[in-house]
């Protein structure tokens, strides 16, 4: 029985478990694979890293309370954190936005 590179399906010799006929193709074959993997994740890390933005920019212009409008016109969307807690709470990293009121929010840094 003869067995043949995962990568590029040419015959292997040498040992019994090898699975790949090279570096090389070893290489490619786990750097698919890991593409393959992060293209599910890109776009939540996209939408993090854009709500994430958008906290910092109003932390850093000294805003500590914020309405629900605003947010969600500055493109916002709460279904994308890191942790939610169960206060209708959302965070993001280090950047916390707790609910007080119908539609109004605190800003806060969180003790990480």
């Amino acid at each position: 029985m003869s067995k043949h590179c995962l990568h590029c399906q040419e015959r292997i010799t040498g040992r019994v478990d090898k699975k790949f006929c090279d570096d090389h193709c070893r290489n490619a074959y786990h750097n698919e694979m890991r593409r393959a993997r992060s293209a599910e994740c890109r776009p939540i890390q996209k939408r993090i890293a854009r709500n994430y933005k958008i906290l910092q920019e109003l932390r850093a212009r000294g805003v500590r309370e914020v309405h629900e409008a605003f947010l969600n016109g500055r493109g916002f969307d709460h279904r994308y954190c890191t942790q939610k807690s169960s206060r209708e709470d959302t965070i993001v990293f280090d950047l916390q936005l707790k609910k007080y009121g119908a539609d109004l929010y605190k800003l806060e840094v969180c003790d990480i």
